[in-house]
């Protein structure tokens, strides 16, 4: 059987939509207020690292996907731990995501409408996709992806002459070590969730290179939700911002160029919906390449559907009120530390060693 493979193009295009996720549409931070942005900055360069290890593991195992990396460095009984315990976490920000985005579409799209039909709906869209195979997921991603960018920038501009450059000033007006905690809060979410296309693409990148389609990836996720985050600042307002759930929406609905152009809401919900449909499918596919390395099984499609029906279902007991999404945050980057910190810096540390140990058996072996 061919294996499934990604190109450079098409990872940049889904590691990018990845970041914009469900943090385009929750927003960062606003504990600090108009520093927010800088915060992001803050968390971004502490990401950085991170994004280099998962270049490093696709250039030490190439071929190796990252549950058979798990495996073949802790060995069967410890290895099959961290691999249920990374299948569960893929499921587990599944079920997160798809819950974010039904929050918003009964919020603000159809206050009207149940959640389950919503999340049920959107969840038999992630189904057929990443059962349509990672190499359709990576073709949606690249036709996608200008979408998302070009209602950005279209926001950006049509807002221009109503942004008010005061409400970002004054500028660095709060404790670095209040900048610093707001940053932790976005490195937690979105930039380590990334360990998520770890679990479902590592070792199906094509790419002589595997540093630069994660760092690109990386410095055009970064671009977007700063200019995000500036752009619903500069529209809103500080103390609008930290009332409303979903800014990004809001912000959009204060947009308009005179008669010609108003209401621009439905773009950016459709962003959203492009945003969460690939977040969702990503975590989908980790999840589901878990279970099948779980019980040492071929072929992962079998368990999407069960999977997704499981994530649908979690997601409908996760928190009764909108409140309780954002407190949870709060949960949530203490909560997430042993999967996207742990785990993947002790196989990074592992392999390393492993690599080298393969390095010096091959110049043994050649001058023998």
């Amino acid at each position: 059987m061919k294996k499934e493979m990604l190109t450079s193009r098409q990872t940049i295009c889904l590691v990018s939509m990845f970041l914009f996720g469900s943090a385009a549409i929750i927003g960062s931070g606003t504990e600090v207020e108009q520093d927010s942005w800088i915060a992001l900055l803050m968390a971004a360069a502490f990401s950085a690292p991170f994004f280099l290890l998962l270049g490093r593991l696709g250039r030490l195992f190439p071929d190796k996907g990252f549950f058979d990396l798990v495996e073949m460095l802790l060995g069967k009984i410890a290895g099959k731990i961290v691999i249920a315990l990374m299948a569960w976490y893929c499921l587990h920000l599944c079920a997160l995501v798809l819950r974010d985005f039904s929050e918003f579409v009964g919020v603000c799209v159809m206050p009207e409408t149940p959640h389950m039909p919503i999340m049920l709906i959107m969840m038999l869209t992630v189904v057929y996709l990443v059962k349509s195979g990672v190499e359709t997921m990576g073709k949606w991603s690249i036709f996608m992806l200008p979408v998302i960018l070009m209602v950005l920038v279209m926001t950006v501009l049509f807002s221009l002459n109503i942004m008010d450059l005061s409400r970002i000033q004054p500028v660095a007006a709060h404790d670095i070590g209040d900048i610093a905690k707001s940053a932790y809060m976005n490195v937690a979410f979105p930039y380590l969730e990334t360990v998520v296309f770890l679990c479902a693409f590592q070792g199906a990148i094509e790419s002589r290179r595997p540093y630069k389609p994660y760092i690109l990836a990386f410095l055009l996720g970064t671009a977007a939700l700063v200019t995000i985050d500036l752009r619903n600042t500069l529209l809103l307002g500080t103390k609008v911002l930290d009332a409303v759930y979903f800014p990004s929406y809001i912000a959009s609905k204060v947009i308009q160029l005179g008669n010609i152009i108003s209401r621009i809401e439905g773009s950016i919900a459709m962003n959203f919906v492009i945003g969460g449909v690939a977040k969702i499918s990503i975590c989908l596919l980790g999840a589901a390449r878990g279970v099948e390395h779980l019980f040492g099984l071929r072929g992962y499609k079998q368990f999407v559907l069960p999977l997704g029906l499981l994530a649908a279902a979690l997601c409908g007991t996760l928190y009764e009120r909108n409140i309780e999404l954002y407190e949870f945050l709060k949960i949530y980057q203490i909560y997430a530390i042993p999967f996207q910190i742990f785990i993947p810096l002790l196989i990074w540390i592992l392999a390393e060693i492993r690599a080298k140990k393969d390095r010096s058996q091959k110049t043994a072996d050649s001058q023998a």
